[in-house]
Parts: C-alpha cells; sequence; structure tokens
C-alpha cells in the first residue's frame, strides 16, 4: 500500500461457465460470449497489474457452480498468480455457493488470495485496512441480522464484501435495504448481484456483471475503479466489456429507407470498437401492402453488428379518405363513420380505425 493512498478494484457477477439459456443466443455464439467473459477479466488483471492496484474485491457469482470445469477454474486461479502483490479478496453468491460441494475447494490458491468462507461476517486485516465479507452457502442467503457483533475500528479503513439486492424489499439474496447498510458505519460497501452497474450512493456501488450476458443487460459495462487518500474516498467506472447490448427502436415514416436505418443506428446505436448485439423495433406506419422482410434485414445488417434481432411493430398507413369514398355504403364506411363520432381522443380513434380496419380489409379481400 502506498503512504496514504490505498486502492482497489472492485468488480464480480463474471458468471463463468455460463450456459446464455437466457440470451436468446443462436448456439454458434455462445462459445464466443464465454471468451467474452474471459477477455474483461484478463483486462481487470492487466490494470491491477499496471496499476500496482492494492486490492481486488470479487463480489460473488465468479462462476455458476453447476457448470464450471476445474479447468476454468485453473485459469482463473493463473490470473490470480499474475498479480502477486495485489490483494485478492473473494465472497461467494448464489450461483457459486461455497459449500461441501463447490469445486473452488480443489484450487490450490496463491497466498495473495483471501476467501471469506462463512455466511455470517468475518474479517481480514492488513496495515491499517479491515476487510469484511458474508459469503453464501447455499442458492439463498436470509437471516433477521448480520452484524449483531459488529464494533468497527473507526480509525482503520472499514470495507464490507456483499453478494446482496438491495433493490428488492425482503429478497431471498440477503434482504438488506440501503437504510441498513448506510447505519453501519463502513467507508466503502463492495456490492455483487445485480448485473447492471450503478451507485447506490458514492461509497455503496454495484460494478454490475463485468461482461453483459443478455438484452436485460444493455449499456456499459466494467469495473469501479476506487482509492482512499486518508479517509477521503474517489471512485471511477472504467468501461471494460467486449460487447455491449442496445435495444433501440426506429420510427419509419411511410417509406422504409434502409441506408437511413443504417445511419441512424450507426450514429445512436453501434459501439466503435465493441461487439454490437442490436434488437431494434421498427415501429411507425408504413403504407398499406407494404412489408418488411426482417429475415433478409437481419442478414444485411450484420455486415455492421455482431448479432441484431428485428422486430416489425409497424402499423399501416391507411389513407381514410380514399377508403371511405370507396366504401360509402358497405360496412366499412360506416365503421369509418362511426369511429369519427366516438367522444375519445384522437389517439384512440386512429388506433380503433387502425385495428378495425386491417380485420375488415382482410376479411373483405
Amino acid at each position: 500500500m502506498k503512504i496514504n493512498k490505498f486502492t482497489f478494484l472492485h468488480s464480480g457477477d463474471f458468471h463463468l461457465g455460463s450456459n446464455f439459456y437466457s440470451s436468446d443466443l443462436p448456439i454458434e455464439l455462445v462459445e464466443s460470449r464465454r471468451e467474452n467473459i474471459w477477455t474483461s477479466i484478463e483486462s481487470l488483471f492487466a490494470i491491477a497489474k499496471d496499476e500496482e492496484i492494492d486490492c481486488i474485491f470479487l463480489c460473488g457469482d465468479i462462476y455458476n457452480e453447476d457448470f464450471i470445469t476445474l479447468s476454468q477454474l485453473e485459469r482463473l486461479n493463473s490470473l490470480f498468480k499474475t498479480v502477486p502483490s495485489t490483494k485478492i479478496f473473494i465472497i461467494f453468491g448464489n450461483h457459486d455457493p461455497y459449500n461441501d460441494n463447490s469445486k473452488f475447494k480443489y484450487i490450490k490458491l496463491p497466498s495473495n488470495v483471501f476467501v471469506f468462507k462463512e455466511d455470517n461476517l468475518t474479517c481480514f486485516s492488513f496495515d491499517n485496512v479491515n476487510i469484511y465479507g458474508i459469503s453464501y452457502k447455499d442458492r439463498i442467503l436470509y437471516r433477521e441480522s448480520y452484524f449483531d457483533n459488529l464494533n468497527l475500528n473507526q480509525s482503520s479503513i472499514n470495507i464490507l464484501m456483499l453478494h446482496t439486492d438491495i433493490l428488492i424489499q425482503n429478497s431471498n439474496y440477503m434482504g438488506l435495504t440501503l437504510y441498513d447498510l448506510k447505519k453501519l458505519g463502513f467507508d466503502y460497501i463492495a456490492l455483487g448481484h445485480i448485473h447492471k452497474p450503478q451507485n447506490i450512493s458514492n461509497n455503496i456501488i454495484y460494478p454490475g456483471s463485468i461482461e453483459p450476458l443478455s438484452f436485460s443487460e444493455t449499456g456499459t459495462h466494467g469495473i469501479v475503479y476506487g482509492e482512499f487518500e486518508g479517509r477521503k474516498l474517489r471512485t471511477k467506472f472504467i468501461p471494460i466489456s467486449e460487447s455491449i447490448f442496445t435495444n433501440v427502436e426506429f420510427k419509419i415514416e411511410n417509406n422504409f429507407d434502409f441506408y437511413k436505418l443504417l445511419n441512424f443506428l450507426r450514429e445512436e446505436a453501434i459501439v466503435e470498437n465493441k461487439e454490437n448485439y442490436l434488437r431494434l423495433y421498427l415501429t411507425g406506419r408504413l403504407d398499406s401492402g407494404f412489408e418488411i422482410d426482417t429475415s433478409s434485414l437481419e442478414k444485411a445488417l450484420r455486415k455492421y453488428v455482431t448479432y441484431v434481432q428485428v422486430f416489425d411493430e409497424t402499423e399501416d398507413n391507411y389513407d381514410i379518405e380514399k377508403i371511405l369514398e370507396l366504401n360509402k355504403e358497405d360496412q366499412i364506411g360506416i365503421f369509418i363513420e362511426k369511429v369519427r363520432k366516438l367522444k375519445v381522443d384522437k389517439e384512440i380513434k386512429d388506433k380503433v380505425l387502425d385495428y378495425g380496419l386491417t380485420a375488415l380489409l382482410r376479411e373483405d379481400s
């Protein structure tokens, strides 16, 4: 530890060994996604080595116990050995609980790795820093209290590592709240479990999953860098993920223009130097009878992104006056006139007309 300065990297939720069942990705992309996770982890350890970081906090779900192999854990262990001067602290979460069946027990760890093996509060201390943590021994962890005997040394830097969901009240993942954590008096609380990076407060942080795992994990992913100068804390987010998942809407007005769409995606959605995974939602109105071939569109866009799914949510753009003129005396014309007389908002009228005409014109044809 540098004189009067203590530095750390905070990460977790690697989910090594993930099967990506929830990602809806084709099987041919799964293996490259697994390797993306490794590349991001390697970046974490490269930063730790280059910046001579004092500590790394890994806050649970480092791997998926059901699918991880010993060879994969040995690969992770090899990375631990690349930073012998950096202390690595590990807690276990609901996907990698530390119990009699844990594969992690078979790995011979280097002396710079410190593992929290208990599901109650324990502590490692060095220099003027105390690191507290709680691990899972099962898929859930819930009790009334975890901190009954806590007595912090206020002259030291005190850090707490937890794998918990404080965003859902009475969660099975420790069931803690922001109020519970704030009143403890820790200088920094390193959280895991939630995959979206977010600062709950200036010293209570979820770094998110190091690599996004599905379309529910949009935006930039990475790790948290932190440093104490004396007792003053400074943190920043470091984006290191190989990929980025994005949900994007493109509104069409009457005519579909592929190159207009492509320019929009380049300006608003596609991130340079990342593997881009897109879900594209086409909305707006198209001239009646015009259909978008989403399969061909996906193939065309894959020249520019790693993966794309296209969802056509457009509506027909009916020429109401022309339809009325041609159908004044039949059920279509009567329907249009009745809807126009409804005492509702224009938006509702338009939807009623759209749904009704779609059904009537299909029936008429």
